[in-house]
């Protein structure tokens, strides 16, 4: 077999590739040996067919099964004689082929170029940790005596803004009532902003069994166009009032919990939590400043194929986030000039974390790849054969596999560093909500905002 390896840029080659005519004749030979073990004509028995009749009635299917043989075979020969190794699929054109002739064609790929991975032995980075307050300490107690606060039904007074209540909504447009615009036996918050404005400004001064009618106008650039600019009335009813009641926070709570003899058992134990968070934050950060000088600092080409195939997954993440109606207003063109940078970098970061890990000589093991299926399943709170073999049609087994190798890649790098502690003036709760999202079971298109 013959190859001639033309460059065109950095990252893209062309293959020119010369398949010895024996090899195709051979392959042809093979081709119409299986199709005369398969194919009945009349007057011949299965078997006994004569090329002839088989080379008239197929011979455009057989040759076609050459082609789809040997161009595969012929190409990654062709890689690996020249140590290339091509990412995404290659753009093959210019194919000539005659039975008795050689097979001729071109192969243009796209490859990572060649680059050194900056030496990072020694060399200082900050790992910058936030704060441990007492505040943050005081803050995740009141939390965990919400958690275990009990809700005591009310009749005796109106409702009130914190209180939880139960209610009947039923909403009609144009005087039809709306499945998605129904709820029944819903719980809320009062004052979490869960529901439309005006449902909202309805509920204080409230009494179990009462109902109240609101009137809401939808705006006009509303996610649902059969709600936008329409004006709705709910018949909202309380069902019941509910009221937290929160534990004590002392040594008989801390107790309550199973591990703890004593609430300053259970405050060194929060303090100890908040301090592994910082510490983790921090190394956050300083896996960032590492991959960040890495991109900056190893400075090569990137495969436009990776890009564009980054920048569309950037795309559908994005478009799965949005509802229906407002991915129909999105500009593809914008979101993806908007979107390059963060796709460009994005690959930049993994071809560099892949080169790491091959000069670290570093393998994911079958187990390790076991464990995180098994997290991400409890994560998702799906059970974990049926995540696994979602996982296996999509192949995202591949790509677990490879985001735990680039990980440890990363991790071989901070081993390197010379990391310089730096306290910073925020605290680890900084930017940290601890107010418990309610859920809410409504339909999408509900008076519960999103």
């Amino acid at each position: 077999m013959r190859v001639n390896v033309e460059e065109i840029d950095a990252c893209t080659k062309r293959l020119s590739i010369e398949v010895p005519s024996e090899e195709v004749s051979r392959a042809f030979d093979q081709a119409y040996s299986r199709l005369r073990g398969t194919v009945r004509l009349p007057g011949f028995r299965k078997g006994k067919v004569p090329r002839s009749l088989l080379e008239q009635h197929y011979g455009d299917a057989v040759e076609q099964d050459v082609l789809e043989t040997l161009i595969p075979e012929s190409y990654a020969a062709a890689l690996e004689e020249n140590s290339l190794e091509a990412v995404g699929q290659p753009k093959v054109d210019t194919v000539e082929m005659k039975e008795e002739e050689p097979l001729r064609f071109t192969a243009t790929i796209e490859v990572i170029p060649p680059f050194e991975i900056p030496d990072y032995e020694g060399r200082k980075f900050d790992k910058p940790t936030p704060r441990v307050l007492d505040e943050d300490v005081d803050h995740m107690l009141e939390h965990l005596t919400e958690e275990h606060a009990q809700l005591e039904s009310v009749e005796d007074r109106s409702v009130q803004e914190g209180d939880y209540v139960i209610l009947d909504l039923t909403g009609t447009v144009d005087g039809v009532e709306r499945d998605d615009l129904k709820s029944e036996g819903q719980a809320f918050i009062v004052g979490r902003k869960t529901l439309l404005p005006e449902l909202e400004d309805a509920l204080p001064g409230m009494a179990v069994e009462e109902s109240r009618r609101v009137e809401v106008v939808f705006p006009e650039d509303h996610r649902n166009p059969e709600l936008a600019g329409k004006t709705a009335h709910f018949s909202v009813t309380v069902r019941e009032i509910k009221v937290p009641l929160y534990p004590e926070l002392n040594d008989e709570f801390a107790r309550s919990l199973g591990e703890f003899e004593s609430l300053n058992d259970l405050q060194t134990a929060v303090r100890e939590d908040l301090e592994k968070n910082a510490d983790q934050q921090g190394l956050s950060a300083l896996k960032k400043s590492i991959l960040d000088a890495l991109v900056e600092e190893a400075q090569f080409e990137v495969p436009k194929g990776l890009v564009e195939a980054e920048r569309e997954s950037l795309i559908q993440q994005l478009q799965s986030m949005v509802s229906p109606e407002e991915r129909d207003k999105l500009d593809r063109a914008k979101l993806a000039s908007d979107l390059e940078p963060q796709a460009r970098k994005n690959i930049r970061q993994r071809i560099i974390l892949d080169r790491v890990g091959d000069q670290a000589d570093i393998n994911v093991s079958p187990s390790q790849v076991e464990a995180e299926v098994r997290r991400m399943a409890e994560s998702y709170n799906k059970r974990y054969h049926e995540f696994r073999a979602y996982l296996e049609k999509r192949d995202g087994l591949i790509g677990i596999e490879e985001e735990l190798r680039r990980s440890q890649a990363l991790d071989s790098l901070v081993e390197k560093v010379r990391a310089v502690p730096k306290e910073e003036d925020r605290s680890v709760l900084a930017g940290h909500s601890h107010e418990a999202e309610q859920e809410s079971r409504l339909p999408a298109e509900s008076p519960a905002e999103e």
